[in-house]
């Protein structure tokens, strides 16, 4: 995978792993590590996503970079999910959502040359308001809607949302890889709005063998945007009882000067599982959760 990317002039970097701020997107925990800050007393958390790092590398000039190691997510252990995992993430400045995506099913072939898996061949494309529409029997026409979908959880809650999607998503034909967009707005603070319709985000995700394998969107450079996003997330997060996230504001001073350009996350694990076949995560990792 790293020659897919040295072989297309992606600089490899090494980005810290103990940030001072991280997502505060609602459905990812970080893990808080007290006292490591700049002041006394003050917080800082382990990476959860080398985003805004690789991004501030792109708006002082560097044209195309990923980095490859541990990420960390507190509450991801489960079937497939672990509290720390290995992600592959890039971005290249210039590139379009089409480039990035082509990326990425280079890497899952490479991948599967590597380890002598079946390589996938066509990679399909749906978009998640078709796909909820077939499944539930109704278009949604705005994002809103969802709310009126009969689920076991509350309306417009966060779960009913993860449970209408994750019904539509297991129809999928797990044989075959398959891009999803139209994702709700709500669900990310870091992509921008699709100009043809603002209740969803320019955003790709890569699903395979019941898998989310990879996560991509064109690069923000609206600062005022990403910093009301920002605070929106988090002042969700305080209502929902979740402790708010440090603001990154190295990286929120960063995204005025980003390029124009688009970046995706990979998870390695995942991708291992979804090639040699497997039950869980640890199935592929030396070393799971607690030494497991």
């Amino acid at each position: 995978m790293r020659a897919v990317l040295d072989d297309r002039g992606f600089l490899e970097v090494q980005t810290p792993l103990l940030v001072p701020g991280t997502c505060p997107d609602r459905a990812i925990e970080s893990f808080e590590v007290p006292g490591a800050g700049e002041a006394r007393g003050e917080s800082g958390y382990l990476v959860s996503s080398t985003e805004y790092q690789l991004k501030r590398l792109y708006a002082e000039g560097v044209p195309a970079a990923y980095t490859l190691g541990p990420n960390f997510r507190r509450g991801d252990l489960g079937q497939f999910h672990n509290p720390e995992f290995t992600m592959l993430e890039w971005g290249r400045a210039g590139a379009t959502m089409a480039e990035v995506e082509a990326e990425a099913e280079a890497l899952v072939r490479a991948a599967a040359v590597a380890v002598g898996a079946p390589i996938p061949g066509t990679f399909a494309r749906v978009d998640l308001r078709d796909l909820l529409a077939a499944v539930f029997g109704q278009p949604i026409r705005a994002w809103i809607e969802i709310e009126y979908i009969a689920g076991p959880f509350a309306p417009n809650d966060d779960a009913q949302y993860a449970w209408v999607i994750d019904r539509a998503l297991a129809t999928l034909n797990s044989a075959l890889p398959t891009w999803i967009v139209g994702w709700p707005a709500r669900m990310t603070a870091s992509a921008g709005l699709d100009p043809a319709d603002p209740t969803v985000t320019l955003r790709s995700e890569l699903y395979w063998r019941g898998l989310e394998l990879a996560d991509g969107f064109p690069f923000c450079n609206d600062a005022a945007w990403q910093r009301a996003r920002t605070r929106e997330e988090n002042a969700i997060r305080a209502a929902l009882g979740q402790v708010p996230i440090r603001e990154d504001i190295r990286f929120l001073e960063a995204v005025a000067q980003l390029p124009t350009g688009a970046g995706m996350a990979m998870g390695v694990d995942r991708l291992c599982l979804a090639l040699l076949g497997g039950e869980r995560l640890t199935d592929v990792m030396s070393f799971g959760w607690g030494g497991r």
